[in-house]
């Protein structure tokens, strides 16, 4: 996974407090009809935070999260930034990535508007200077904002490599996977009928 494998290359720059991303897996239900599909991961135990969304938005005052956003979209020569970063202190699930071409990583790829949200809203710190990175105030903008996003309702599933969106609350999955579904929609605030509207355009 693209986002496990920076956070390897971030862990390599000795920050403070070194990140992972829980693994996830696509399982298909080969019982059901239609053999349909769906995205499980292990349960995070403890305390979740949502640190920063795809649509610049920052839930908390920690460093290490927002560094890690920043040193993704440097090592990644300005091509990528992984955000919605979340999860039990610094281990993380359900990022999104945004591409400056918006290909590929699902429907919260928001291309180079989502990283000129973050980078805008992205105030550098302890971190940041820390691991060597350029002052986020110096990066010039890859495209300026574009205000259709700006109700930040494009979080979803971006996790899921094949680009689905994440599993309904109460639709088709049951015991510890519905808590999780629903914890992801409330998390994640998602306007599930809005999501449908724009995927039948």
């Amino acid at each position: 996974m693209t986002a496990e494998q920076l956070a390897q290359e971030f862990n390599k720059r000795n920050p403070r407090h070194k990140v992972a991303f829980v693994a996830c897996y696509v399982l298909e239900l080969l019982e059901r009809i239609g053999r349909p599909c769906c995205c499980v991961e292990p349960l995070l135990e403890g305390r979740y935070h949502k640190h920063n969304n795809n649509d610049g938005h920052v839930g908390s005052d920690r460093d290490t999260p927002q560094a890690f956003s920043h040193f993704t979209y440097e090592h990644s020569k300005r091509k990528l930034l992984v955000c919605d970063i979340q999860g039990v202190a610094d281990f993380y699930t359900d990022p999104q990535i945004h591409s400056v071409d918006a290909k590929g990583f699902g429907l919260g790829n928001l291309g180079k508007d989502g990283i000129a949200k973050f980078l805008m809203t992205h105030k550098c710190r302890d971190e940041c200077r820390r691991i060597g990175l350029v002052p986020s105030k110096s990066i010039p903008l890859p495209s300026n904002p574009n205000a259709r996003f700006s109700n930040g309702q494009w979080g979803v599933g971006a996790a899921l490599v094949a680009g689905t969106a994440a599993p309904r609350a109460g639709v088709g999955v049951k015991g510890p996977s519905t808590k999780l579904a629903e914890h992801m929609q409330r998390e994640e605030n998602i306007k599930w009928n809005d999501i449908d509207q724009r995927l039948a355009r």
